[in-house]
């Protein structure tokens, strides 16, 4: 039997003839399985001569999607449609089985085979294929020379599917029921070394939690201090030219009781965040039993800013946490050092200048015995910091979540096979999860574009009249952003204000988004371009999470990651399209040329280069 010009009258038969001996399905149930595919037949337009085709076979999951789709706009109820769509499948499994049997009879190639062949179109590679989606390699060249999988390699069929991001069954359903395998093999996820070290210490937690009411005030008038307009304020202290915290009322985080030391009055101040953790480390411990490494000092006499003028107390706790790392000096025990620096100055120390505050907290009885303390400590740190310079080693590899991503000769294809797979995931009901399905897109494919941190992400703004920091100029999507607004406002920032357009084959997406999908997941007062229904007023405080479980869906063989890895995968493809041109790099991140040559000198190379559009071209238009 020849299958190729099987029409829909012959579909039909094949499934009078399968439903004939079918003991498995209810009576009740078969006449709504031929029912299915008649509704389906005049929803597409197909009549009984016409030829099956690809219709039920390559393109099956495409024409049921966007069959249901349409019985959606109908008003059809989710009930219905699940039940259209697994009809539908029982119709298709019938067609397969008999194409199998007609390959067999002929000599052809079974659908499987000729799925698998399609997929390679003489520039893609087995052995490379084989080795990025985890399938051994043997395996896959006897799928390719005819062999049918057997129980045991059919697991690794998934892992095909998602490679080539098709909807899952796509190969596997092309198989005889009893070779199909259950489920994909279980494997361990990549370790990565800073994720394990850090679920160890999070199981020995010692940064304190709930600080008293003299630690709190003692706190937010030093914040007070580091964000005042003119020299200390109206404190009178003196402070350093560099030495003022930047502050803003835009909503980076949500105010809420845990995080109160990032805020002062109505600022969100996020140095203080920062900073805060060194003093909740320190604090704790100093609170910590002897047993396991601390002084144990009741509440009352360690909670107090005072204690980071003890010179004792701070060596003993800085060789602890060098102890606590295994030996390994990170920067985190650097800016804690920079940090008790600062505070200890002999002339701008917020410490050095605050004895009537503090002196008495800490059991010092004179001025005089306050500035000498304060100037060993500070004497010892400047040595501490001098000694380590040269011995400082990253905690974590921040290049280790997407290890397998950047190892590519052009990283960003990850991204775009990435968003190959999300867009087979597409909701067929329509409403919010489809407008959740949008927003998750332009997630992957605007960061891509124009590779921004995460707050400047969470706060990107949209307005119908153009003002936001998306808009539409002379026809061209942009993102411009002042230079307050970032991270390194007093660094790279400082020369140049962020105004970089955004690629075309993002411009459609962001217009669908903004036209149909936006408008239900924010109010209508909301200006921020990513939202969430959850919180229809606010920025996307969760745009962080929610990268991170795209990336571990969609991104093959990452772990999951925030979007600063995205930042990594710009600058990769770019150096590795363009090597040495650190300028496009650095001008893609909006960053110092000499940080992009420090952050990614394992890119050096001896060519010169141009701009990076050469090196996003290809992945974007697969997007």
């Amino acid at each position: 039997m020849d299958n190729t010009n099987l029409t829909y009258n012959d579909l039909k038969n094949l499934l009078q003839q399968r439903l004939a001996v079918d003991s498995k399905t209810p009576e009740t149930v078969k006449p709504n399985i031929r029912s299915a595919l008649n509704g389906f037949m005049s929803e597409r337009g197909l009549s009984d001569s016409d030829f099956v085709g690809s219709t039920f076979r390559a393109s099956f999951y495409g024409s049921r999607s966007q069959h249901l789709a349409a019985l959606h706009a109908q008003g059809r109820p989710p009930a219905y449609l699940a039940n259209r769509k697994r009809l539908l499948t029982y119709v298709r499994r019938v067609l397969l089985d008999a194409d199998l049997a007609a390959a067999a009879q002929t000599g052809a190639r079974a659908p499987f085979h000729d799925a698998v062949h399609r997929l390679f179109d003489g520039q893609t590679k087995v052995k490379t294929t084989a080795r990025a989606c985890h399938v051994p390699v043997a395996t896959l060249k006897r799928w390719m020379n005819g062999h049918v999988p057997n129980t045991r390699s059919a697991q690794w069929i998934p892992r095909l599917e998602r490679h080539f991001a098709l909807p899952p069954g796509a190969l596997s359903d092309l198989l005889p029921y009893r070779l199909i395998a259950k489920s994909e093999p279980k494997s361990e996820p990549e370790r990565i070394e800073y994720r394990e070290r850090l679920k160890e210490a999070q199981n020995h937690r010692f940064a304190l939690k709930e600080p008293v009411d003299s630690l709190r005030a003692e706190w937010s008038e030093f914040v007070s201090y580091k964000t005042a307009l003119g020299s200390g304020g109206s404190m009178k202290k003196r402070r350093t030219k560099v030495g003022r915290w930047n502050r803003t009322t835009a909503p980076v985080e949500v105010r809420r009781a845990r995080n109160w030391y990032c805020f002062s009055g109505p600022f969100y101040v996020a140095s203080a965040g920062l900073a805060w953790k060194f003093v909740a480390n320190y604090l704790g411990w100093l609170s910590l039993p002897r047993a396991a490494g601390g002084l144990e000092l009741v509440s009352g006499d360690a909670q107090t800013l005072g204690n980071f003028v003890r010179e004792d107390y701070v060596r003993q706790f800085v060789d602890w946490s060098i102890a606590r790392s295994q030996g390994l000096i990170h920067g985190g025990i650097q800016r804690f050092l920079m940090l008790v620096s600062s505070l200890t100055h002999p002339s701008t120390g917020y410490l050095t200048q605050s004895f009537a505050e503090f002196g008495a907290r800490v059991g010092m009885a004179t001025p005089s015995e306050w500035v000498v303390s304060c100037q060993h400590t500070h004497d010892y740190v400047r040595s501490m910091l001098a000694d380590i310079a040269g011995e400082i080693r990253p905690s974590r590899d921040s290049f280790a979540p997407i290890s397998t991503v950047l190892a590519l000769p052009n990283p960003l294809d990850a991204v775009a096979d990435a968003v190959i797979r999300l867009n087979a995931d597409r909701p067929t009901t329509g409403g919010e999860a489809e407008a959740i399905w949008m927003r998750d897109k332009l997630l992957l494919k605007l960061p891509s574009s124009n590779p921004l941190r995460l707050k400047n992400l969470c706060l990107l703004t949209y307005k119908a009249d153009g003002t936001g920091h998306l808009r539409k100029v002379d026809g061209e999507w942009r993102i411009c952003i002042p230079r307050s607004e970032f991270k390194n406002a007093t660094g790279a920032a400082k020369d140049r204000e962020y105004n970089m357009p955004v690629r075309p084959e993002v411009w459609a997406d962001i217009e669908q988004y903004i036209a149909r999908h936006r408008p239900l997941l924010a109010s209508s007062t909301n200006p921020y371009f990513f939202v969430s229904s959850e919180k229809p007023d606010k920025p996307m405080h969760s745009l962080g999470k929610r990268f991170e479980t795209l990336s571990r869906r969609y991104i093959t063989g990452c772990p999951g990651t925030g979007p600063h890895a995205i930042r990594h995968i710009v600058a990769t493809s770019i150096l590795k399209q363009r090597p040495n041109d650190w300028a496009a790099a650095a001008w893609a991140l909006h960053d110092k040329e000499e940080t992009v040559r420090k952050h990614y000198a394992h890119l050096r190379s001896d060519d010169a280069a141009q701009w990076f559009g050469p090196a996003m071209a290809g992945p974007f238009s697969r997007m």
